[in-house]
C-alpha cells in the first residue's frame, strides 16, 4: 500500500492524482501546475484514488448539445477517396 497526492476541486471532486515515488522536482512542478489550476492538494493512501477518483459531475453544462453524427456512407466514401489518394500503386 502506497501513497498519492491529489487534486481536488473546491467542490470536493477528486479529479487530479499522482503516485508519490516520482522525483522531488518533479512532484513540486506537478503540485504547483494543480494549485495554480484551483485545486486543493492532499496526501492521502493511494485507496483514496482507486474509491474516490472520478469526473466531475459539478462542472459539466447540462445544456450541452449532442454532437450530430456523421452519415455512414459519406464517412466511408471519404475515407475511400482519401485512401485511394495516399496508397501507393503497384
Amino acid at each position: 500500500m502506497g501513497t498519492a497526492y491529489i487534486g481536488r476541486k473546491p467542490c470536493g471532486c477528486l479529479v487530479a492524482a499522482m503516485a508519490d515515488d516520482l522525483s522531488k522536482n518533479e512532484i513540486a512542478k506537478e503540485l504547483a501546475e494543480w494549485v495554480h489550476d484551483g485545486l486543493i492538494v492532499e496526501h492521502v493512501d493511494d485507496d483514496v484514488v482507486r474509491n474516490e477518483f472520478t469526473i466531475c459531475k459539478h462542472t459539466v453544462k447540462e445544456t450541452a448539445r449532442p454532437v450530430p453524427m456523421a452519415d455512414e456512407r459519406e464517412v466511408y466514401k471519404k475515407m475511400a477517396i482519401w485512401n485511394a489518394k495516399v496508397t501507393p500503386r503497384s
